[in-house]
């Protein structure tokens, strides 16, 4: 944290000493942290040399071993149902628990526990403490004391309690610019007292611990098909609502929109229903993605390898464009026949590793999506 003297310009670690005179004792005063697990041993190693041709001649050389003893108040954050290695959806509904517990062989009174919201990827205005603490929302900070957990109040040795809260993440997560993206739910927690036993010889007690979950990105699918296509490049035609042995052309349109982090080998699927052509006319607006159709099973498939964060917020929307055809039969008078079925996306999340899934519903000749069509049932 801080050293008197000073160490070297752009270092950390370096001190430069001009002249030490015979029988001449300097010092050199550290103020920092030590983080460990209970029981390790921390090493401070110092070495005292000259430097000659960028290379250190050591003269001598002093080591200092720290153990690290056990902590007087356990304290313990739990995300309730996550795995380790937490990973958590835009919309999430998630649920905390702190466990706190007195590990010496003193009462500790007067504790107070607090835990703090590190980023703008909370839900802050649905926060649900149960009717216990108090949630500062000018410091994004849960407090707690012994006014409404007893055990704060007076926790004797040995004696463990804990709080919960709940508290959602927001949908969609806020992306302010493309830097905002690989976002994680943050939350840290604190718990002290200044009323602190003689046996401890420092003025307050205070322990922190903290976790943090990797935040998925959502991927959404959309299916759009329209007559009357509104960009340019295809122009379809035939009667409408479609006639008993015309040809009509319908323009589909696949947009995909994506969340807060980068997608990798992505690819999208759908087989086109009986009586529905492959026209062989598309746009694609992804440069280097594939389009391909088998004729046999009549799959299309559209693969893109990757897709950035922010598609269609911060960025454009990633959309293809192809062209299919039907011509009714007599027995389809009177339906309103499905032009594509369902979609399916695949992509793998690049920050969380999780593989993420979407899928659009069947379209038929009613066209939701084209405000110009009424109606889409087959004549004759």
């Amino acid at each position: 944290k801080s050293a008197e003297p000073a160490p070297k310009q752009d270092t950390n670690n370096i001190w430069q000493i001009d002249v030490l005179k015979a029988g001449e004792k300097r010092s050199i005063n550290l103020i920092g942290d030590l983080n460990g697990k209970e029981g390790e041993s921390k090493s401070l190693k110092v070495v005292i040399g000259r430097i000659e041709n960028d290379q250190l001649i050591q003269y001598s050389q002093s080591e200092y071993l720290t153990l690290i003893s056990p902590s007087p108040i356990l304290l313990n954050l739990v995300l309730e149902g996550a795995e380790e290695d937490c990973k958590i959806d835009p919309g999430e509904s998630l649920r905390y628990r702190i466990d706190f517990k007195n590990n010496t062989d003193v009462p500790l009174i007067e504790l107070i526990l607090k835990a703090h919201f590190e980023d703008s990827v909370f839900d802050l205005k649905g926060i649900q403490l149960g009717e216990i603490g108090f949630f500062d929302s000018r410091e994004n900070t849960i407090t707690w004391s012994g006014a409404d957990v007893p055990a704060l109040k007076l926790l004797e040795p040995n004696q463990s309690g804990n709080v919960s809260f709940s508290i959602k993440i927001r949908r969609p997560v806020p992306m302010r610019n493309y830097n905002d993206k690989n976002l994680k739910a943050e939350v840290s927690t604190e718990i002290g007292t200044k009323s602190v036993p003689d046996k401890f010889a420092v003025s307050e007690l205070k322990i922190s611990n903290g976790l943090s979950c990797k935040i998925n990105s959502e991927v959404d699918l959309k299916t759009r098909v329209y007559y009357y296509e509104p960009s340019a490049g295809i122009v379809n035609s035939g009667p409408i609502p479609p006639k008993v042995d015309s040809l009509t052309n319908y323009t589909v349109h696949w947009q995909i929109l994506n969340g807060s982090n980068d997608l990798e080998n992505i690819k999208i699927n759908s087989v086109l229903p009986q009586g529905i052509n492959w026209s062989n006319v598309y746009v694609n607006k992804v440069s280097g993605s594939q389009i391909y159709y088998n004729e046999r099973t009549k799959e299309i498939v559209w693969q893109i390898e990757k897709i950035p964060a922010g598609v269609a917020s911060l960025l454009s929307l990633y959309e293809l464009i192809f062209q299919i055809s039907i011509r009714p039969s007599t027995n389809q008078i009177g339906t309103v026949p499905t032009l594509v079925n369902e979609a399916y996306l695949e992509a793998k999340d690049s920050f969380t590793g999780i593989f993420l899934k979407d899928y659009t519903n069947p379209v038929n000749t009613g066209l939701p999506d084209d405000p110009r069509i009424s109606g889409g049932v087959v004549r004759e």
